[in-house]
């Protein structure tokens, strides 16, 4: 084995996938058993590995140098041999940095709980302390040690602010659990969950309903896989924020369901099964499955039983498919009448409302609630809202189902071309520099550019550098997938603007319209260049065109 992962039970983890979309190297998952722990690590016969339950203390014995991090955590999960001796780090200590940041979560100054007292208990300790908590409570079962338990964690610190769970509970297989009930914390503001599958755990969608900021543990499985990646290869680039998000969003967009909710016929098994088709996935039909499960058709059970015996099988087969990945999900009308079914679906799910207009809907008699006009109109009526409210997106369904399915499918890329002070005056200002075209002619080369790839562009210009920031944040809010920025004379002066395109954490290109390596001794300074992933300087107008190309073009890899 070249590279891999060892652990006792691997079945159900994603790292041998991530590893794969980071570096172009073998990863295998290896299982071992604990008689067998001593002659892998003596044998050595690797060149990097991570390392996950239950061995990452136990592996610390076979190292010749360990990381200090990993030391001060008092554990390892990453073992790289260079020239015959074995080096352990902890890069959970980074992925769980990034994890907080990556959830907007400001620790400086908050109280905080860590639930668990095991090796990622002790990294969050090490990472809270760092990024300034002004109090860590360790909470535990038995409360041993420096621990508080649970009861007295809700008793003596109501006021904790921030929650991080180390706990396997609420981890697959045992999705429902939920280690500490949210509620009892009138001031709670963050909630991180280091549990990755699944994907949104009943803890963070509990966090989210009470409007804390929360996040689960793939991204913090991610960004750990990428600092591996960079020890096992002594190469720079895999921990850069572009590269972490791009995996961790293709990692996610593979591992999570497609989950069709809406009105009976609306489509919602049509659309499926398209859907399955195009994307390579296993299609589920939850009435199909109630169904084989009850023995009969829907509406003869409806009529022997009453709907309430048929909303208990429905929610049996739901919670069934919770711990499911990849699948894409057809559910019945009447699946978000309750609560645990929305929550199950959403534990690896990305739910899709079916909007079909109400005059489109054809009542049939194998519906038992919808089965006239008169009861279709009125589940629509009652349903409506509760479809809006829980689903992640709305599909406007009034057009064929191949149609619909290409809705659910497609995300139009949306690019920023931010411009900063004088570019106003293109055409004007020294076109021996900066060309004969004006402003205006630009943005028209740009639009006409991207609408011929398909891209959502938005131009702007600005001679304040304030209004500039405020941008840069508007395309973090409106979800956009590059920055194209010329930021002109503030290009060399500007801290602001390098910690705008820092904070938005979106690729940026840097662009200039004239070579600045044969300018000004001071215009060689740019201080926005560190936090950009490409600059091009010197190709005139065509430059922006180039921008949006890299930019387009590493989206679609």
């Amino acid at each position: 084995m070249k590279y891999g992962l060892i652990g006792e039970r691997l079945g159900h983890s994603f790292s041998k996938e991530i590893h794969a979309l980071l570096g172009d190297y073998e990863y295998e998952l290896c299982e071992i058993e604990k008689e067998n722990l001593d002659g892998f690590m003596k044998r050595r016969d690797f060149l990097g590995i991570n390392v996950t339950i239950p061995y990452k203390v136990a592996v610390i014995p076979y190292l010749d140098w360990i990381h200090d991090p990993a030391r001060e955590i008092g554990s390892v999960n990453t073992v790289v041999q260079h020239e015959g001796k074995l080096y352990g780090y902890n890069t959970d200590y980074f992925g769980m940095k990034a994890l907080i940041d990556y959830a907007g979560i400001d620790v400086k100054g908050k109280k905080a709980a860590i639930l668990g007292s095991g090796g990622t208990s002790k990294t969050a300790h090490v990472v809270l302390k760092s990024l300034g908590a002004r109090e860590i409570i360790k909470v535990s079962r038995n409360g041993k040690g420096e621990a508080v338990t649970y009861e007295e964690l809700y008793e003596r610190h109501g006021d904790v602010e921030i929650i991080v769970n180390t706990t396997p509970v609420g981890m697959y297989p045992n999705l429902f659990g939920c280690p500490v009930d949210l509620a009892k914390f009138d001031k709670l503001s963050g909630v991180i969950d280091a549990v990755y599958n699944p994907i949104s755990t009943a803890l963070v969608q509990s966090a989210r309903e009470l409007g804390a900021l929360a996040e689960g543990g793939l991204y913090m499985l991610v960004a750990q896989a990428a600092m591996a990646s960079e020890l096992f290869l002594d190469e720079n680039g895999n921990t850069h924020p572009v590269v972490i998000q791009k995996a961790y969003e293709e990692i996610k967009r593979k591992k999570e369901n497609v989950v069709l909710i809406g009105m009976p016929a609306s489509g919602k098994t049509t659309v499926g099964k398209i859907l399955a088709e195009k994307l390579d996935r296993r299609f589920v039909d939850t009435d199909e499955l109630i169904t084989e499960k009850i023995g009969m058709e829907i509406k003869d059970y409806f009529a022997l039983y009453g709907e309430e015996k048929f909303r208990d099988a429905e929610s049996e087969i739901i919670a069934s498919l919770a711990g499911e990945n990849s699948l894409v999900i057809a559910t019945g009308g009447g699946a978000i009448l309750r609560k645990e079914n929305v929550s199950a679906l959403k534990y690896n799910g990305k739910l899709y409302f079916i909007d079909r207009p109400l005059d489109k809907l054809v009542p049939t008699e194998s519906r038992p609630l919808s089965s006239d006009r008169a009861s279709i109109e009125a589940r629509y009526r009652e349903r409506y809202p509760l479809y809006c409210d829980c689903c992640d997106k709305r599909i406007d369904a009034d057009c064929e189902a191949e149609a619909v399915a290409e809705k659910i499918q497609e995300k139009k890329m949306k690019i920023y071309v931010l411009n900063g002070p004088n570019l106003n005056m293109l055409g004007i200002r020294e076109p021996d520099k900066y060309g004969n075209q004006c402003y205006g002619e630009l943005v028209s080369m740009i639009s006409s550019h991207c609408r011929g790839l398909g891209i959502e562009v938005e131009c702007y210009q600005s001679n304040h550098e304030g209004s500039l920031v405020d941008k840069i944040h508007e395309a973090y809010f409106e979800g956009a997938d590059g920055i194209v920025i010329n930021p002109g004379a503030y290009t060399h002066t500007s801290i602001a603007l390098l910690d705008a395109v820092k904070a938005v954490n979106i690729p940026t290109v840097e662009v200039h319209i004239s070579d600045l390596s044969k300018r000004e001794d001071f215009r060689q300074i740019s201080y926005i260049r560190s936090a950009c992933v490409k600059t091009i300087t010197g190709h005139g107008l065509q430059g922006y065109i180039e921008a949006i190309d890299f930019l387009s073009e590493d989206k679609n890899d």
